[in-house]
């Protein structure tokens, strides 16, 4: 019955390689993201977009940096931009980009500092 969803999973994240826990939907718990896609697959709903269907690396663009699927703009360029006050509606116009790719921008940040721990000095404001 889910099928479709397990198919998509492996089309979507399979890299050789890469760790088990890698292959999902954006949640933290592989079985969770295959229930997601299992649901979805059941009700014939779109499988839901992840940052990985729309982030790349190429050590051959922008020396290896992440970048938007298909252009040259690197993930962090998007977030500077919404760290500077710019809106997903004037990053999108100001580098051809969909509104879907800064959410992806923001997926991928969110996924990198989920399991890392910076430590700050206590106290501070």
């Amino acid at each position: 019955m889910c099928g479709k969803a397990v198919k998509t999973v492996m089309e979507r994240h399979y890299r050789k390689g890469v760790e088990e826990s890698q292959f999902n939907a954006g949640t933290a718990d592989p079985l969770q993201d295959l229930m997601i896609l299992c649901q979805h697959s059941a009700t014939n709903e779109e499988i839901p977009m992840t940052w990985r269907d729309r982030i790349t690396v190429d050590s051959t663009v922008c020396h290896g940096k992440p970048c938007i699927k298909g252009t040259r703009v690197m993930v962090s360029v998007v977030l500077d931009n919404i760290a500077a006050g710019e809106t997903p509606d004037q990053i999108s116009t100001a580098y051809h980009l969909a509104k879907e790719d800064v959410q992806a921008a923001l997926q991928y940040a969110a996924e990198l500092v989920r399991g890392r721990i910076v430590s700050l000095e206590t106290g501070a404001a």
